[in-house]
């Protein structure tokens, strides 16, 4: 299999959307909001978490659409 940098791309969005649903399931535990009301709770999460990953593990200077 060859790893393009859309399958890297997909690894590291799959890679947020774990960290997220782990960080609202153990609030969850606590505080007992809904998902919808963590992330509105949580505004820039997504952003956050995006940035972090893509930063760390992908390299936009030589992706190419």
């Amino acid at each position: 299999m060859i790893v393009t940098q859309e399958h890297l791309f997909q690894w590291n969005m799959e890679q947020v959307l774990f960290r997220i649903r782990t960080d609202w399931y153990s609030s969850w535990e606590k505080s007992g909001l809904s998902f919808e009301d963590w992330l509105h709770d949580n505004p820039k999460i997504v952003g956050e978490y995006c940035l972090e990953q893509l930063s760390d593990n992908f390299d936009f200077e030589n992706f190419n659409n």
